[in-house]
């Protein structure tokens, strides 16, 4: 073709949308290779694709979150809520738990492995289950949990600054609960740590 007539040329075609909805088989996810991508979960809105690298991490995390919600719930009873490593898993993944970690949801009387006192402050509902929201999931790690097995995860839970703020406000609104001398000077130190304020326990 003529130079000159480039502009008569066809446009490329845009690129796929990073997300669109399935034949009736849910939320297809592009992928970077050839193929239709991966179904999931339905019930997120598509986007266009055109978002910056972070806002689609940020989608791809939370899917992420979804499917492990997903799994989690077969192993749920009406009633419990998932705390402690179970939960962290399902908010910043991680090594599947070999059990699930459960705790009576705010105002129910059902049995569950872990005798935990909650508020309907102290949970999130995320995708058909009722678990601890990151700061209380990571308080409770620090105080109940072995070293080896909270700091890592507390640390993933506690990088977002509202979970710091809440995991903070915990510890010093509940002192009197079991560990929480210990999970304030954890605390303290992995919020230094993740550049959060400095925490003083009580």
């Amino acid at each position: 073709m003529h130079p000159a007539l480039t502009w008569l040329a066809p446009r490329p075609a845009p690129p796929p949308p990073l997300l669109r909805w399935g034949d009736g088989h849910g939320l297809v996810v592009r992928t970077p290779l050839p193929g239709d991508g991966h179904a999931l979960p339905s019930g997120w809105d598509p986007v266009d694709g055109r978002e910056g690298q972070a806002g689609q991490a940020d989608l791809l995390a939370g899917l992420e979150r979804a499917a492990r919600a997903g799994e989690a719930a077969p192993d749920l009873i009406h009633g419990q809520a998932l705390c402690l490593a179970s939960a962290a898993w399902v908010h910043v993944g991680g090594r599947p738990p070999s059990v699930m970690d459960t705790a009576r949801a705010p105002g129910m009387s059902i049995r569950a492995r872990h005798r935990l006192v909650l508020r309907e402050e102290d949970v999130v509902r995320m995708h058909g289950i009722v678990l601890t929201t990151p700061g209380r999931t990571a308080v409770d790690l620090l105080r109940r949990a072995s070293l080896s097995d909270a700091v890592g995860p507390a640390r993933a839970l506690l990088r977002g600054r509202e979970a710091a703020a809440a995991a903070r406000l915990l510890v010093l609104e509940r002192s009197r609960l079991p560990g929480m001398r210990r999970a304030g000077r954890l605390l303290a130190l992995l919020l230094t740590d993740l550049g959060h304020p400095s925490f003083v326990p009580a």
